[in-house]
């Protein structure tokens, strides 16, 4: 935060634009993208404006976090058995839990139960040959923090109109 929402060095940078002549080509560009970055961050603004926007852009910020958060300790899981796991390769599939009471007595099927994490979500969408499994992995992986990171979502979307307004 010190160098992107410097207005001391914004303010220098700007003084040097008004002076370019002792510049090269490539100088003057970075300078001019730069800048430009520095405005698009609110710089430019007046102070009570500038602080609105780095208020806002905090409070995105810490929202974002959270949802992150929300997706990364979600415990969502779905079953498959055996035969719903075809072309899922044997060491992946070695590594799952199983059910409690999934395999007891005649013609019991045993579930494997299949989280969201990356390794399991990857093995099953890349290798399994049942369309139906491949459905229910991706539904189940893409409606993490499900409706927890709704109002998050709705709450940043809000934000980031507000935001766009002040800019």
């Amino acid at each position: 935060d010190n160098f992107a929402n410097n207005k001391a060095l914004y303010k220098s940078l700007k003084s040097l634009s008004s002076d370019e002549e002792g510049l090269d080509t490539d100088r003057k560009y970075w300078l001019g993208e730069t800048l430009l970055d520095y405005e698009r961050r609110g710089m430019g603004l007046e102070e009570t404006a500038f602080q609105k926007v780095v208020s806002l852009q905090k409070e995105i910020s810490e929202l974002g976090t959270k949802f992150d958060t929300n997706i990364s300790e979600d415990k969502t899981t779905i079953t498959a058995t055996k035969e719903e796991l075809d072309g899922v390769p044997e060491s992946s599939v070695a590594g799952l839990k199983t059910e409690e009471g999934s395999e007891e007595g005649e013609g019991a099927v045993k579930k494997f139960i299949l989280g969201m994490d990356y390794p399991t979500f990857f093995a099953v969408m890349k290798n399994c040959t049942v369309a139906a499994t491949r459905e229910r992995m991706f539904l189940a992986f893409e409606g993490r923090a499900h409706p927890i990171n709704s109002d998050l979502l709705h709450s940043i979307i809000r934000l980031r109109g507000e935001l766009a307004t002040v800019l």
